[in-house]
């Protein structure tokens, strides 16, 4: 594995890690948290991938942006792409960090052969992005350790909170700027590429937890009938962060569908 730093376009600091040979494949994060929570994805998808697993901006080693905007988070990977020679790749999101995959794809959809979405949306009725940006009017006026707890409940099974990766996530989200949390919020309240992604001739895998609570059900099932050519998956059990808490179903099912795909020369082999 192998630490790397791209610059955008601004000349911001981008980190990333990049393992292995093969067909590339982006992961991209949850809001808060950074490339860390995709261990147990990179080492089994690098047996046959290339895998970058990217820190968004603000999030992790890479910088913050000035204007928190998803459009600029997908650029700021393009830029990563760009960096390791990479001419296309499957990409993996999470929460925001699938909205971000989205807006790559819209973007340049040339750097995008593939997209797998988990937990995540492409738009939002007006009620649920009031409440997204309530989620940011809390950060600002009490700070993480006043919205962490919550957070945590939002996104683990009860047993879940109590373990090992909610402590791992506790812990970044500790880190996390308050301010530039709740911009994220701000920004994720903004979203609408569900025009965009409709437009779009590429396979989508989307993932969905029924035990879901923080991403309103309207929103998922708006995502799941937009794609031309959509997979989807329903997690039982599954919480909003699932594919941390309980990667299996989830890594089973992405690996099988990347096998699905055909070949294309995007990865960069390390040698």
């Amino acid at each position: 594995m192998c630490e790397e730093t791209a610059g955008d376009a601004a000349g911001r600091p981008v980190a990333y890690t990049i393992d292995g040979q093969g067909p590339a494949v982006v992961l991209l994060h949850a809001i808060g948290l950074d490339r860390s929570v995709w261990d147990p994805y990179r080492e089994r998808l690098a047996a046959g991938h290339t895998v970058l697993a990217v820190d968004l901006p603000g999030h992790g080693g890479s910088a913050p942006l000035d204007d928190v905007e998803l459009s600029a988070m997908a650029a700021s990977v393009a830029a990563v792409l760009r960096h390791a020679g990479v001419a296309a790749a499957q990409v993996v999101g999470v929460s925001m960090g699938g909205m971000v995959a989205q807006l790559l794809a819209v973007a340049e959809p040339e750097l995008v052969s593939a997209l797998v979405l988990c937990a995540t949306a492409c738009t939002f009725p007006d009620a649920a992005r009031a409440a997204l940006r309530e989620r940011g009017r809390a950060a600002r006026e009490t700070g993480m350790a006043g919205v962490t707890e919550t957070t945590i409940e939002r996104w683990f099974s009860p047993e879940g909170r109590t373990g090992s990766v909610a402590g791992q996530v506790r812990a970044l989200l500790a880190r996390q700027d308050p301010g530039y949390f709740a911009a994220c919020w701000d920004a994720i309240s903004r979203l609408d590429v569900a025009a965009g992604l409709a437009a779009l001739d590429l396979p989508v895998l989307v993932f969905t937890g029924d035990a879901d609570i923080s991403l309103p059900p309207d929103a998922a099932e708006t995502l799941a009938r937009t794609g031309r050519d959509t997979t989807t998956v329903t997690v039982a059990g599954g919480w909003h962060l699932g594919a941390y808490e309980h990667p299996e179903p989830y890594r089973d099912a992405i690996e099988a569908f990347l096998a699905t795909l055909p070949t294309h020369p995007s990865g960069t082999a390390l040698g």
